[in-house]
């Protein structure tokens, strides 16, 4: 994994899991059930939680039930998200330029088990597009009771990709 160095502190970007993305495309059903149902993209532009790119047209993707997190509790979160279903380039780790031009919403994670931690609900923010998505990050991480972040799309609330300090 590559790593972006942003004012101060090294951040890792992380799309979804691949090997997880993997099992759910081997398995042919989503987090929640549904049968995977892959299709050719004709116009591009779908934005792809695999490689955190954007489709281009020809690009053989689904939109699927997933789930960032590895662990069960009622803070686990489960959205849409598109991604390739095969050819897939993957991520290298550096920060998804094109989120900058994307309202997100910041969510800061404390706890190694999942659990959502009230102490730090200080740090959830909405960052508007073009007002500083990486220094929004790079701020919350600086927080040691920050594990990591997670970033959501502003309107369908799907997760869009996580952020980490590089030394985590």
């Amino acid at each position: 994994m590559k790593i972006t160095q942003h004012e101060d502190s090294a951040v890792a970007y992380h799309a979804v899991d691949p090997q997880e993305l993997t099992r759910v495309l081997d398995s042919g059903v989503d987090h929640v059930g549904n049968p995977v149902d892959s299709f050719t993209d004709r116009e591009g532009g779908w934005p792809l939680r695999c490689c955190l790119t954007d489709s281009r047209p020809g690009d053989e993707i689904a939109i699927i039930a997933f789930s960032p997190f590895g662990w069960t509790s009622p803070y686990r979160e489960t959205g849409p998200v598109v991604v390739h279903t095969r050819d897939c380039p993957g991520h290298d780790g550096l920060f998804p330029t094109q989120f900058e031009d994307r309202d997100q919403i910041v969510r800061a994670f404390g706890d190694a088990d999942g659990r959502v931690n009230t102490q730090i609900y200080d740090q959830h923010r909405f960052v508007r597009a073009g007002d500083g998505l990486v220094r929004a990050i790079d701020q919350i991480l600086t927080d040691p009771r920050v594990r990591e972040v997670h970033l959501h799309n502003v309107i369908a609330q799907c997760f869009s990709f996580a952020a980490t300090r590089a030394d985590r």
